[in-house]
This record gives structure tokens, sequence and C-alpha cells, in this order.
């Protein structure tokens, strides 16, 4: 292999590993970060719940609710539903 070559594959290796540490390094700070401010709980509104749950026993009837829970990232986009994900039996 003629001399530029492997200087070019030194390069790259090089802005590989330092890509790596970087992102290695801002994953260090965000997790320490979410540490810091962990999430918020988010509060079901009873009326909500009454809601699902007579809508489900509309369209499934029998159906028993085991687990409601609210997706908290759809909560912060839309505060008229906060309720996003149903588990039911």
């Amino acid at each position: 292999m003629p001399m530029e070559t492997t200087e070019l594959y030194m390069i790259c290796g090089i802005a590989f590993l330092v890509v790596f540490i970087i992102l290695a390094l801002i994953a260090f700070l965000m997790r320490i970060i979410m540490l810091m401010f962990p999430e918020k709980a988010v509060d079901i509104d009873p009326a909500m719940i009454a809601a699902v749950a007579a809508t489900v026993q509309t369209i499934f009837p029998g159906t028993k609710i085991t687990k409601l829970e609210a997706k908290n990232d759809f909560y912060r986009k839309s505060k008229n539903n906060p309720c996003h994900v149903y588990a039911f039996s």
C-alpha cells in the first residue's frame, strides 16, 4: 500500500474514534441530566378513567380493565387527552 492510503485509513480511524468518544460523552451527560431532573408522574383524571372504561365496555362488552397507563410524552403534546396507552384484557 502506498503511504497516502495508510494515512487515509489512519485519519478515518481516528475520526471514527473521536466521534464515538464525543457521542459517549453526550450520552453520559444526558444520563446525569435525567438523574438530576426525573420525569414527573402524570395524574390521570378520574373522569378520564370512567370515560375510557365506558368506551372499552361499549366496544368490547365484558372486558375487564386491569391496567390504565398515561403515556407522558403524549400528555405533554396534548393536554386534552392524557390517556394514550391502554392495557386491558
